[in-house]
């Protein structure tokens, strides 16, 4: 009898081990959101997007138990009373009409709350430029561009929620990750929203097809693929010696700074070094010079072109394969397709 319960005991604590795992990873969630926007934007993100309910849709969706309280300000005094009276864990600044002052408000935040994520969120392209010239001087963290789409939001959320904890979850649980090396707001803006999309419905079905226990699902969602985004070459080469052992999967732009240069082939340079270090990563390159895909393709460098009208089902047919997950396609010698199967239990 003494011998049954401690092999009972021996399982639970291995199960219970296993599971502190999960339970340890991504320590740093968002749960206090504050927008500052103007009256006329914030209406008409939610009534172009009808953000609070796309935003809650993609939570539940996505089998994630906690959905971040947002707290909508518009003048700079009620920024200050809200970041004095609650834990705020990011703000979002959106600029309208008015660029300066939402300029004002991220500097002053960042210099009374110099550690506080502050995230600018411009409603079309034309500032993209004007606003790049203060990324990265103590004015805001990171640069996005409203696309359309309210799921903008969800996308900005997991990206600084994989920043803050990629050194945790790769140290405890080797988690992997993704590097993507693109210089223009208005892309990566798009690309995080496709990606986080096709990440979370990947794994939501291999965690779906492996178990049936829901706080074990919700739990095994931590440890899904994290994204890491470099904006030029040195940054990206920075990220790669920090993070070589767990990136499976490199996602880069052709031309970007690299040695305070543009460089027009910046991303065939980084793929090559990286290469010497870690051969034969899956690599993706996007651009919107098409010429750039035929050499690309002598490479062996998938290419996708970024305007291409149906983007996001490029990056879907793309990435899937390259990231380990979808369909298992048995073929023959000459590669003609036998069968497909979906699950595990098809095999």
């Amino acid at each position: 009898m003494i011998h049954r319960e401690k092999l009972l005991q021996s399982f639970m604590n291995r199960e219970s081990k296993h599971r502190d795992i999960y339970h340890d990873m991504m320590p740093f969630k968002v749960k206090e959101i504050l927008l500052v926007a103007n009256l006329y934007d914030a209406f008409f993100i939610e009534r172009e997007g009808r953000f609070s309910e796309i935003m809650l849709y993609d939570y539940g969706n996505m089998n994630l138990s906690s959905f971040p309280r947002i707290t909508g300000v518009s003048t700079k005094d009620e920024v200050f009373e809200q970041l004095e009276e609650k834990n705020i864990d990011m703000v979002i600044v959106m600029v309208g009409l008015n660029t300066m002052r939402p300029l004002s408000i991220s500097k002053k935040i960042k210099e009374y709350f110099p550690d506080m994520p502050v995230f600018v969120l411009l409603n079309n392209n034309q500032n993209v430029s004007f606003f790049q010239r203060y990324h990265g001087k103590n004015v805001f963290d990171q640069l996005f561009v409203w696309n359309g789409e309210s799921r903008i939001f969800f996308a900005m959320i997991k990206y600084l929620e994989d920043l803050k904890n990629a050194k945790n979850d790769t140290k405890i649980a080797s988690v992997r990750q993704i590097l993507i090396v693109e210089d223009s707001p208005t892309y990566y803006s798009s690309f995080l929203t496709h990606l986080y999309r096709i990440i979370y419905k990947q794994t939501n079905e291999i965690i779906n097809d492996v178990s049936t226990d829901n706080l074990y699902k919700v739990l095994k969602l931590r440890a899904r693929p994290k994204i890491l985004l470099a904006s030029n070459y040195e940054e990206a080469m920075e990220l790669f010696h920090e993070y070589k052992d767990f990136i499976f999967l490199l996602i880069t732009d052709v031309q970007y700074f690299k040695e305070g240069a543009m460089d027009k082939d910046a991303g065939f340079k980084l793929i090559e070094t990286i290469n010497k270090e870690k051969p034969q990563i899956p690599t993706i390159m996007l651009s919107q010079d098409k010429t750039k895909g035929p050499i690309a393709k002598e490479k062996g460098i998938t290419f996708i072109d970024k305007n291409a009208q149906h983007l996001y089902k490029d990056l879907n047919h793309t990435v899937t394969p390259k990231i380990g997950f979808g369909v298992f396609i048995f073929t023959d010698r000459k590669e003609k397709e036998l069968d497909v199967a979906k699950r595990s239990r098809e095999f």
